[in-house]
């Protein structure tokens, strides 16, 4: 049976997702769960049972309620007393589903995530939560019943009465259904898509906006399995666009606040062979921009990231390889980070870097020196150096690792060659600083020079024009039309149109026109090429909407102006939308300085401290926001004179 080893704590109102903090240098995310429960389950590591004398129904799959894919737990799906599909659970219930152990002992922080549905009947609950020693759980009560599925994330550096659960080497974590003695009973709780992310390098606290995937979390199907299409040595592979694994794809968790000035994705990839390769980069479905680099060497392409695509939780990159042949081509994706609002303070720092001269012609030798300090007593750091053409390709790369030592003076010296056809205009010299063990970009440094001259036959420039509507609907044809003009160039130009919507769909004409099947604000590019490496590229904008008069957004809430510590507030919310495609998605944030945010039109929250807090409530539907936001005085409460806190619970299933 289960024991208790003090009186119930009541738990806050259900938070639906929260955000979560990590590291103040940069983080490496390691998935260690993944359960969709869409293959048979319990799988390897989870265990399910009853308590003793408690009604025969337990936790088993089930399809009648899912966040996604096809398939959920649910906490009365088997067992001789379990209900029909929707039932009522029985009374007098004790189940549990545990998964573990899982060794956290080399993670210095992480995140433990699970979709929730849930209706419960007076005293009834979910109780879930973490053990190190597979018996004594120690956690949180839900009791609260949900608005669909809602997302319920846990810091595991902050868990209640056990702490800091990162360093463990054995951590055991679990779900636990009870429900009661009496009438008042409902359908019970739905668990679905379990996680848990853990994290190295970060060093724990503050989250300051650096992300890294180093392996692979991710496949074609989008159900969160690795397919090893990326990865550091090991783990990927040069892969071509045969490969029944193509393309690549992989996921970026963000667990901090969304960016507000900048975002910028680096992508560490080999030997790219630009213009006659031509990988396209997809960030939540929405074509960012094509790899360039160094043949045979290790580069990092960066891609500005429009904001508004960055999300909470999981963003999922893809890289289409080599759009433009089959088979002759291929990329390797060690590494991806999004650095947001200039990320991470890292320990190294560029001083400087120098040409040794300030003007070349095509095909000659650039000399780049730069200087490294840290702050470290030394540091194993990994530079990469980067001649980036006027259009701000890599044309000419290399890498190097060493140990730098505070700031002592040793400047590195590399020579990189300009490619012979190197069209005129303003380069650069850029350098990157890796961290050599962690991966994190701790800085950048860059250096001005021009190419005089021109390149590839007396100086090829091309110029290029392209028109597209602002707006459109989804299901017209919309015409792109575009111009170029070559200059001191031989051959003829051509010309690639990418749509921005997440499909593989390239027009290689010089006009064409394309249907968008889905409302939204997609990002177009016209690529023209000349003389294999000579390239000008349009981008811009259109907006698809379902109708003609695009979709209009508005919202209210109504929340109290003031409560008092420890009362139970009320967050109310509703909106009216016209014109457009989909269902609104509520978030509700509550200013008191806390990560918590509830995904819900309507919720509840309790406010700890006194004080006088801003909340806000955003409204979204595509690309479409509404926000509303106001004030809350919480007052002290009145306390009886004889109040005390309980402990906080235990719980222990049979036998363990």
């Amino acid at each position: 049976m289960l024991e208790w080893g003090g009186r119930l704590v009541p738990s806050p109102p259900l938070a639906g997702y929260q955000r979560l903090t990590f590291g103040d240098v940069g983080a490496t995310s390691t998935t260690l769960i993944n359960e969709t429960f869409e293959s048979s389950w319990p799988s390897a590591g989870w265990q399910v049972g009853i308590n003793s004398g408690k009604a025969d129904a337990k936790w088993a799959r089930s399809t009648y309620r899912k966040a996604g894919g096809g398939y959920s737990i649910w906490c009365a799906k088997s067992g001789s007393a379990a209900p029909p599909d929707g039932g009522t659970v029985p009374k007098n219930m004790t189940t549990w589903a545990i998964v573990g152990p899982i060794n956290l002992s080399s993670y210095n922080a992480g995140t433990f995530a699970f979709d929730l549905w849930q209706q419960t009947g007076t005293g009834d609950y979910l109780f879930y939560g973490a053990s190190t020693n597979g018996s004594n759980f120690s956690g949180w009560n839900i009791t609260t019943n949900t608005s669909g599925f809602q997302r319920v994330t846990r810091d595991i550096t902050d868990w209640g009465s056990l702490g800091n659960l990162a360093g463990q080497g054995a951590v055991w974590f679990a779900f636990f259904y009870i429900s009661n003695d009496d009438e008042s009973r409902a359908e019970g709780a739905y668990v679905d898509n379990v996680t848990l992310s853990a994290e190295t390098g970060g060093g724990g606290g503050g989250n300051c906006g650096t992300y890294i995937t180093k392996e692979d979390n991710e496949n074609n199907a989008g159900t969160g399995t690795a397919d090893n299409d990326m990865g550091v040595s090991g783990k990927g592979s040069c892969m071509y666009n045969t490969d029944s694994r193509h393309p690549i794809e992989f996921n970026i968790f963000v667990t901090g606040p969304l960016p507000t000035s900048s975002a910028q994705l680096f992508l560490e990839t080999w030997d790219v062979d630009y213009p006659d390769e031509i990988n396209d980069v997809y960030f939540n479905n929405t074509k960012v921009g094509s790899t360039t680099g160094a043949n045979n060497q290790w580069s990092n392409p960066t891609f500005s990231i429009p904001l508004n695509l960055v999300q909470a939780g999981k963003n999922t990159i893809k890289v289409m390889v080599d759009t433009k042949n089959s088979g002759q081509w291929c990329t390797w994706v060690a590494q991806a980070q999004l650095i947001i609002d200039g990320g991470c303070q890292g320990s190294a720092s560029c001083r400087y870097v120098n040409t040794n001269k300030g003007s070349y012609a095509p095909g000659e030798n650039v000399q780049v020196t730069y200087e490294i300090d840290t702050t470290k007593t030394s540091q194993e750091i990994r530079v990469e150096s980067n001649l980036k053409n006027p259009s701000g390709q890599i044309v000419a790369g290399m890498e190097k690792v060493y140990t730098t030592s505070g700031s002592g003076n040793d400047p590195q010296t590399v020579t990189l060659a300009l490619p012979a056809a190197a069209p005129g205009g303003t380069y650069k010299a850029e350098v990157l600083v890796f961290d050599k063990a962690t991966g994190v970009l701790e800085s950048t440094c860059a250096k001005e020079f021009t190419v005089t001259g021109g390149g590839g036959g007396g100086g090829c420039t091309l110029s290029c024009t392209a028109t597209v509507p602002a707006t459109a609907l989804v299901g017209q044809s919309v015409t792109f039309a575009s111009s170029a003009t070559a200059s001191g160039c031989t051959g003829a130009i051509e010309y690639f149109w990418f749509f921005g919507d997440g499909t593989t769909a390239v027009a290689q004409t010089q006009n064409t026109s394309y249907t968008y099947t889905a409302a939204g604000t997609y990002t177009w590019e016209l690529v023209a090429v000349v003389q294999g490496n000579v390239v000008c590229r349009k981008t811009g904008t259109i907006t698809v909407t379902t109708s003609s008069g695009g979709c209009s957004l508005g919202c209210s809430a109504t929340v109290p102006a003031t409560a008092q510590v420890g009362q139970t507030v009320s967050f109310q919310g509703s909106a009216s939308a016209t014109g457009c495609s989909g269902t609104a998605e509520y978030f509700w944030f509550f200013g008191d300085g806390t990560t918590a945010v509830a995904q819900a039109q309507n919720t509840s929250y309790v406010y700890t401290q006194p004080g006088t807090y801003t909340w806000e409530l955003v409204v979204v539907i595509g690309q479409v926001i509404c926000r509303r936001s106001g004030t809350i005085i919480s007052s002290p409460a009145r306390l009886a004179p004889a109040a005390r806190w309980g402990a906080r619970r235990w719980c222990q299933p049979p036998g363990r």
